[in-house]
């Protein structure tokens, strides 16, 4: 079950949801929010219904960010990518260093997380995707992640557009698509380990928390494991000789 917590803050995003629609539908123009996590995503998504006056639109400064804006067009203008205010900056040196210590030298400087998407490194280069309200200031202000002097700049619209996430294919054999059984796999847990792990809030399924251990799963389903990592359903590849499934998991890593 959820937490008090979660629910709370839930009921608090679908609020703020209502007032960018309320906004648009009086002054006649869009409103965004800020970058918003894979979990508010999904509760727009399942519970907010927006005005048939309204075009929603999501998107993060790529095509695979999981941390997007949420624009809210009238319905007289065609949703665009293009007007999003979105800044993705360019990270050049950044070798040995991880996601997190990008992350953590960002948020060092007092820029609240909802400014920032999501960061994508790729060997001595990262982008990091800001909202345009602090794009002059990470610019001016990041010039160190951990130790290391790294080069900052605007990142050229070719380079942010053509981003992707890296993936590890992990194969396994499970005795089910039922989500403690994956679960275990992917986690490396014992079947009872994974049940006790869905029990205890630890798992989500497309962003939002399940206690449903003999949840059915498909194709494209997204599993978040706390200290485990998150996998992709990617393929249910048929059944083995003993009646068992074979399938693909895609890790992000």
């Amino acid at each position: 079950m959820k937490n008090e917590n979660t629910v709370t803050a839930d009921n608090e995003w679908l609020k703020r949801c209502e007032d960018f629609e309320q906004s648009v539908l009086k002054y006649k123009s869009v409103r965004f929010s800020r970058f918003v996590s894979p979990h508010d995503l999904a509760v727009f998504k399942l519970r907010f219904k927006p005005s048939p006056f309204i075009h929603i639109l999501a998107f993060g400064g790529a095509s695979d960010c999981e941390r997007v804006q949420i624009g809210f067009f009238p319905d007289f203008l065609e949703p665009d990518e293009r007007a999003f205010p979105i800044s993705p900056i360019l990270l050049t040196g950044v070798s040995g260093l991880s996601h997190r210590d990008i992350l953590g030298s960002v948020l060092g400087l007092g820029i609240k997380r909802e400014m920032t998407g999501d960061i994508f490194v790729d060997g001595d280069k990262a982008v990091i995707m800001s909202d345009s309200q602090v794009r002059d200031f990470l610019l001016y202000h990041l010039k160190t992640v951990g130790r290391k002097k790294v080069e900052v700049s605007l990142c050229p619209e070719e380079v942010s557009l053509s981003l992707e996430h890296a993936f590890q294919i992990v194969r396994c054999v499970v005795a089910s698509a039922r989500l403690d059984a994956v679960v275990g796999a992917a986690a490396n847990l014992s079947r009872s380990e994974a049940q006790d792990s869905i029990l205890g809030g630890n798992v989500s399924v497309n962003f939002v928390q399940t206690a449903d251990t003999s949840k059915k799963l498909c194709v494209g389903d997204v599993i978040s494991v706390r200290h485990h990592g998150r996998f992709v359903l990617e393929n249910i590849c048929g059944e083995t000789k003993k009646g068992r499934l074979a399938v693909e998991l895609k890790k992000y890593i």
